[in-house]
């Protein structure tokens, strides 16, 4: 599937449940995020996330 397909197929998630993604995905996800595409130069400071209910 190209990237065109997957954005215009997309569809937003309803509220997140288990299982959370491991140590390793979140690695994965964080070195993804850090290599998007950044115009404008608004790169975040630091990336978080948070585990458990609230």
């Amino acid at each position: 599937m190209d990237a065109l397909t997957l954005l215009h197929e997309r569809s937003s998630m309803g509220k997140l449940t288990e299982p959370a993604p491991s140590a390793e995905q979140l690695s994965a996800i964080y070195q993804a995020a850090l290599r998007a595409p950044d115009h404008k130069e608004l790169r975040p400071g630091a990336l978080s996330s948070s585990a458990g209910g609230a």
